[in-house]
């Protein structure tokens, strides 16, 4: 298997180039993989009931067999696989919990595979190299877990001041030896910028060995497409409308490709906050990004999504065939905080904000038939305790993970602007390898 530039056909790589370049070098592309494999009917009923790191393995295989011996893939996915992602019931729906990992986001899933495969690339090549990732709360916090303290990797995470939870700032600010915390005045998009720059600056990029750690990266965007055949194993293939908080793209883009490989349950029903950018796409066939708006489902504040460009790719630049397969909907704050309140005065269930949008919006989008809605829960109430507290009045205790959180000190370093942010990366310890 090997992976293409979608802006240069004439750049394809290898699965390792792909994870370690991160983002291709032109301008704004991506990469994809050069086919979409398909699972036989066989594979796919047999996920029905398999353990977690054997799901893993059928979801990552056909892409990376040709590169990684099954045996070391197998070793791969045991480190990544280290918590449980439940499917629970909640009142009249089901809710898939992808936020048991260390930093309660579902990033977490993602994270950690992508860890497991640098370290082991990393091991085989002694290759060293600085990782690049903006975040609008989440990503940051589980990349910065995800490679903890790996020997020969710095990794660098941009966030916008102001618009991320308390409890999201606590843990960006204290993050482990080898991660490096930008705080930028300014929006998700102007961190993506900064980090574009990075990328576009030939000098930086071959020096510093630069690579991504957003769902941009194809070594965080597959393991995604776990999260789906998970909910297959759980449903034991019952047919379901997959409803997904929707911000940066990566989410839906990895279960539409589950869907693609034959891990097929039913529908898709993107859930977005007041950035609707696409909302608007589906309702009107034109893409047009506008201002970012703060919310408080914060890691959903993203008015120009990066994976955008790969969604078009799954469905051939077809909008008929988008719109059969994926419908989208618009929920603001309001119907978010009332949505809180009435699952938990109704179900003793308290949702954090970014899930909260996806249950309204399963609430106001009828599903056809009698499928059956599984919501996907993309992070922990625990992380926006304060939020949740002063809209709904509800309290959830998060004294034990801040207090284990603030066991690390603080450092940060606020950067506003792209060249100081550039001549902050050449101040960051990074050695030069090679692939």
């Amino acid at each position: 298997m090997r992976f293409t530039s979608l802006a240069n056909p004439a750049d394809n790589v290898s699965f390792q180039e792909a994870l370690a370049n991160g983002l291709p070098k032109d301008p704004g592309s991506l990469y994809v993989p050069e086919f979409i494999p398909q699972l036989s009917s066989d594979v796919v009923e047999q996920l029905i009931g398999a353990d977690p790191v054997e799901i893993g393995k059928t979801m990552l295989r056909p892409f990376v067999a040709e590169e990684i011996p099954e045996a070391d893939l197998h070793d791969i996915v045991s480190k990544a696989v280290t918590f449980p992602t439940p499917l629970v019931n909640v009142g009249d729906k089901k809710v898939l919990e992808l936020s048991h990992g260390p930093t309660m986001a579902f990033k977490d899933v993602a994270a950690r595979y992508m860890g497991s495969l640098m370290r082991y690339y990393n091991g085989k090549t002694g290759r060293e190299s600085m990782v690049l990732v903006a975040t609008s709360g989440d990503t940051g916090d589980s990349m910065a877990e995800g490679l903890a303290d790996m020997e020969g990797v710095e990794l660098v995470v941009a966030y916008p001041k102001g618009r991320v939870s308390q409890f999201q700032q606590e843990r960006l600010r204290r993050a482990p030896d080898n991660v490096h915390t930008v705080e930028v005045d300014g929006t998700f998009n102007d961190c993506v910028k900064f980090i574009t720059a990075a990328f576009a600056d030939p000098e930086l990029r071959e020096g510093l060995n630069l690579t991504s750690a957003n769902s941009t990266n194809i070594g965080r965007l597959l393991p995604q497409t776990t999260y789906y055949a998970s909910m297959y194993s759980q449903l034991k293939g019952e047919p379901a409308r997959k409803v997904i908080p929707s911000g940066n793209l990566g989410n839906l883009s990895a279960g539409v490709l589950a869907d693609a490989m034959g891990v097929s349950l039913g529908p898709f029903l993107a859930a977005n906050n007041s950035n609707d950018v696409l909302t608007r796409y589906l309702d009107t066939g034109y893409y047009t990004p506008t201002e970012t708006i703060p919310t408080i489902a914060n890691a959903m504040d993203v008015n120009d999504p990066r994976n955008k460009p790969r969604l078009d790719w799954l469905f051939g630049g077809d909008m008929k065939r988008m719109r059969a397969v994926i419908q989208a909907v618009r929920v603001n704050d309001n119907e978010i905080i009332d949505t809180i309140r009435e699952v938990h005065s109704e179900t003793g269930y308290v949702l954090d904000p970014h899930t909260a949008v996806a249950w309204r919006a399963s609430e106001v989008v009828d599903s056809d038939g009698d499928l059956i809605d599984v919501i996907v829960s993309t992070a922990s109430r625990i992380k926006f305790a304060e939020e949740i507290f002063h809209a709904t009045g509800i309290e959830v205790d998060d004294s034990a993970a801040l207090t284990e959180v603030r066991k690390r000190r603080e450092r940060y370093t606020e950067i506003n602007h792209v060249e100081d942010f550039l001549d902050f990366l050449r101040t960051v310890k990074s050695p030069v390898g090679s692939l």
